[in-house]
């Protein structure tokens, strides 16, 4: 399940926003927002920049477990 606090944490810690992100992952803003809320799923490759860029595990964001 995917952690958007983890997530925002990430980014925020970089200092950066959301439209940041979605340049580093290769997709526009308005299709970021769409992965984030779970309309569309984000792709590997896009996962593997995100972490890389913001030195975090992709485990504990993009699978996280469901707590719920």
């Amino acid at each position: 399940m995917f952690d958007r606090l983890l997530f925002n944490q990430a980014i925020k810690n970089y200092g950066e926003t959301y439209d940041d992100a979605a340049k580093v992952m290769g997709i526009n803003k308005v299709t970021l927002y769409r992965k984030i809320k779970g309309t569309s799923d984000f792709y590997r490759n896009e996962i593997d920049a995100f972490c890389f860029h913001y030195q975090v595990n992709p485990q504990d964001i993009f699978f996280a477990p469901d707590v719920s």
